[in-house]
């Protein structure tokens, strides 16, 4: 079983079909799905120079557990948190409704991990036990050690760092994996940095992920076993996200 553990779908069935071909390349199980709704995957770096808008600002979860409910066991849908529209019932109820996750989208909903406002959500994610994913910005309110914070006060949440880190080779981010509800996600890492997580013993610690679309998950497979053993590849590729799915198995 190889698990996905970072895959866009926008709100199109065109998009949903394209990932689930991809999934057949790379002999593929299952695929975390989160929003993409929000943002062109083509035009990320155009919308950081605000030269390119949004789509829209509020996530498509809705479309990702009708896209689940269409292939399941396949596609595993992750709730993206947005700060200033979703309130604790809502967390609530995804958390009862088939999402298996959480995300926050620091990209584009600018959110500041020591805002009062994200604690009390946080809160409920930290009471089901639930993974949350999320992207670390140069921003000190959305990075690593705000992010460390997080980790530190709410202990039940796990804390899946996207992408590694800030850039490809983020050393203070694999560091921070040493935390115990601290983790990686793999997508456009460098060999340099699989490297150091496995100098480092925290092959326990790094999820596979791909960041379909504007990634190919069989590429993003086969960087990690240049460096991975199969031992550590089935850690990397199921092991490590069924432990973090254990919430999903025992009550709050």
């Amino acid at each position: 079983m190889i698990t996905d553990f970072h895959a866009h779908l926008d709100s199109s069935w065109e998009r949903v079909d394209q990932l689930l071909a991809a999934q057949e390349r790379a002999g593929i199980d299952q695929t975390v799905v989160v929003s993409g709704n929000m943002l062109e995957a083509a035009f990320l770096g155009d919308y950081l120079r605000g030269r390119h808008p949004l789509r829209d600002s509020v996530p498509n979860n809705e479309f990702l557990l009708e896209a689940a409910a269409s292939h399941p066991n396949r596609l595993l849908p992750f709730f993206t948190i947005y700060p200033t529209y979703h309130s604790p019932e809502e967390i609530d109820a995804a958390a009862s409704c088939g999402f298996f996750g959480f995300k926050l989208n620091t990209i584009v909903h600018q959110i500041d991990f020591t805002s009062s406002a994200l604690a009390e959500l946080l809160e409920r994610v930290d009471c089901y036990g639930a993974p949350l994913y999320l992207h670390l910005t140069l921003n000190p309110v959305a990075g690593l050690e705000a992010a460390i914070q997080l980790a530190r006060r709410f202990t039940r949440l796990n804390l899946v760092i996207g992408h590694m880190g800030v850039a490809t080779a983020d050393r203070a981010a694999i560091d921070a994996a040493a935390i115990p509800n601290v983790y990686l996600e793999s997508s456009i890492g460098s060999v340099l940095a699989f490297a150091a997580v496995k100098q480092h013993n925290l092959v326990r610690k790094l999820i596979f992920g791909s960041e379909f679309p504007a990634h190919d998950p069989a590429i993003e497979l086969a960087k990690l076993r240049l460096v991975f053993l199969d031992r550590e590849m089935d850690m990397i590729t199921r092991e490590n996200f069924e432990k973090l799915m254990r919430w999903r198995k025992s009550p709050a």
